[in-house]
């Protein structure tokens, strides 16, 4: 007896038809008789032959892709497999629409923790934040940001930027990030550096080297 008829298409439970959810979720959908294997996609277009992410055949009857942009409308499907390999057809277009979520905390990376310079202008650098559009930076000399000396925004989906000229002094940094319509996620934790005033190594003298 040669198998070849396939199971039923499946039927979609989460998200809900025409949905809208906060951040990327994880896609549900209901197990066919005689369903084993399944396979989950989105697309950008109303077309299953063609997709922004597919996922392996999976024997679970769930699937949470990569980071899916927000303000984004989604269309997804699933099919089904039974273990003799017939696989039925695409499930019809769900849509989904992504919101951004609150980002995630970041973590500093550059200069390290208690870092010594005489450069008033230079780099500093984080870990970047699931959802994370823009980041601010905040400079201080008191542990506290209670009253800011320097704050800076880097560009869209940067992990970086430049800040200076500072002044001589010890100064506490942090960053965090904020999403796509302004909303900011936690604080990292602070770190701080000492700059230091550079020696003038120009020498005047009035031909009276003694002393």
């Amino acid at each position: 007896t040669v198998d070849t008829i396939a199971p039923s298409v499946p039927y979609q439970t989460y998200p809900a038809y025409s949905a809208s959810v906060t951040g990327t979720p994880k896609f549900k959908w209901y197990k066919p008789y005689s369903s084993k294997y399944y396979q989950f996609e989105y697309n950008t277009v109303a077309d299953p032959d063609t997709y922004v992410e597919r996922s392996e055949v999976t024997n679970k009857n769930y699937y949470k892709p990569d980071l899916m942009d927000p303000n984004e409308t989604y269309y997804w499907y699933v099919r089904a497999s039974d273990k003799a390999g017939n696989w039925s057809d695409w499930s019809s277009a769900y849509t989904v629409t992504i919101l951004p979520p609150t980002p995630s905390q970041v973590s500093l990376v550059s200069p390290a923790n208690k870092t010594v310079t005489d450069e008033d202008t230079f780099d500093v650098s984080w870990t970047e934040a699931d959802y994370g559009y823009t980041y601010e930076i905040q400079i201080d000399d008191s542990s506290r940001f209670r009253s800011l000396d320097y704050t800076y925004t880097s560009d869209v989906e940067t992990l970086s930027d430049t800040i200076g000229p500072l002044a001589p002094g010890k100064w506490y940094w942090r960053v965090r990030a904020v999403n796509v319509d302004g909303v900011a996620g936690k604080w990292s934790s602070s770190r701080y550096f000492t700059v230091y005033a550079k020696f003038d190594t120009q020498f005047e003298t009035d031909g009276d080297l003694e002393g």
